[in-house]
């Protein structure tokens, strides 16, 4: 899906690593070169990984001029787990990406810093049932396994706690 909302169908190649999509389309064969700035998401079957990916256009806001940047949505809810290459050739699918954590509309945040930047809003939005759930199953809000578990078990609430995010935002 294009910033203009266009949606388009065809061969597509994602290098996030530059922030680009090669897409050639199938009556014309014609190859198009589209920078992030250009495309809303991404949506496409990967027969090589037999998975279904998804990526996002975010405007970056830390750097100036502002850019667009893309990134693959590992898991998709109120809070998402979204992840870079590392390099221009990702060595594996788990290492070699950098992985951040997105809450809602808001700011990306790396991984990293899910204790200090997103874990006490998550707390806050819950009335403390993501607190809770950290203490019963001995999670560590600082490890990244953990912090998986946390953001899913946050993204199963119920529709009362949903509709508490939405009005918070």
């Amino acid at each position: 899906m294009l910033q203009s909302m266009k949606e388009l169908s065809g061969q597509i190649a994602v290098n996030s690593a530059h922030d680009i999509v090669l897409f050639k389309t199938e009556a014309e064969g014609e190859l198009t070169v589209l920078p992030s700035d250009r495309v809303t998401s991404i949506h496409f079957y990967d027969m090589d990984k037999n998975i279904n990916r998804k990526f996002i256009s975010i405007q970056d806001k830390t750097v100036a001029p502002a850019n667009y940047r893309l990134y693959e949505v590992v898991i998709q809810g109120d809070v998402s787990v979204l992840r870079r290459p590392e390099f221009d050739d990702p060595r594996d699918e788990v290492t070699s990406f950098d992985y951040f954590v997105r809450l809602r509309e808001k700011e990306v945040v790396s991984l990293n810093l899910f204790r200090s930047k997103v874990y006490n809003e998550l707390v806050r939005l819950s009335e403390n049932r993501v607190s809770e759930y950290v203490s019963n199953n001995r999670l560590n809000p600082a490890r990244a396994a953990d912090v998986i578990r946390i953001i899913e078990f946050f993204n199963r609430q119920d529709y009362t706690f949903k509709h508490q995010v939405a009005k918070s935002n």
